[in-house]
């Protein structure tokens, strides 16, 4: 938005060098008889020759405004892909540690099981069995943790590149 209004600035800037041309006609009808109908057609030119130097201060003035709102929307551009790129290492990382918790899950699910046959033959203790169903239990939570994570990140992915906005019509 500040980009469009510098823009607009500048081309009014710019504006006040050009002359204007303004056309005018009329026409008076009588309000008695007997009186004529008159018509009239104008142009006005108008031409500022000097202004004490004004116009050029004021599209400097717009023209800096433009540099400025550029370089302002090409440090956001910059900002958002660079936080882009990150999130999507940050994604690319926690997919890759997903699917080593995925092992870890059923490695934890075998130890589960194995601890609850052997404390039905009596190779194991209840204590072995409820550290094997707290670590089970640990790992899904954090599988359930980083799922939720990993489904955040994607909404900041949609988010920043502007899929989000184009999909809701804005």
């Amino acid at each position: 938005a500040d980009l469009i209004v510098a823009r607009n600035e500048v081309f009014g800037a710019e504006s006040a060098f050009k002359p204007s041309a303004t056309a005018r006609a009329g026409i008076s009808t009588p309000m008695k008889d007997g009186e004529s109908t008159d018509k009239s057609i104008g142009v006005l030119l108008e031409y500022t020759f000097g202004d004490g130097g004004r116009r050029d201060s004021r599209l400097k003035a717009a023209n800096a405004k433009l540099k400025s709102a550029e370089s302002q929307l090409k440090d956001t551009q910059l900002m958002l892909q660079a936080e882009l790129n990150s999130t999507l290492v940050q994604l690319n990382a926690m997919n890759n540690s997903m699917s080593l918790l995925k092992s870890k899950i059923k490695l934890n699910e075998a130890n589960l099981k194995t601890a609850k046959s052997q404390l039905n033959t009596g190779q194991s203790t209840l204590e072995t069995l409820i550290k094997a169903e707290i670590n089970s239990f640990n790992s899904n939570n954090k599988y359930f943790m980083m799922h939720s994570e990993q489904h955040s990140l994607l909404l900041k992915i949609v988010t920043l590149s502007g899929a989000l906005g184009r999909n809701l019509n804005f």
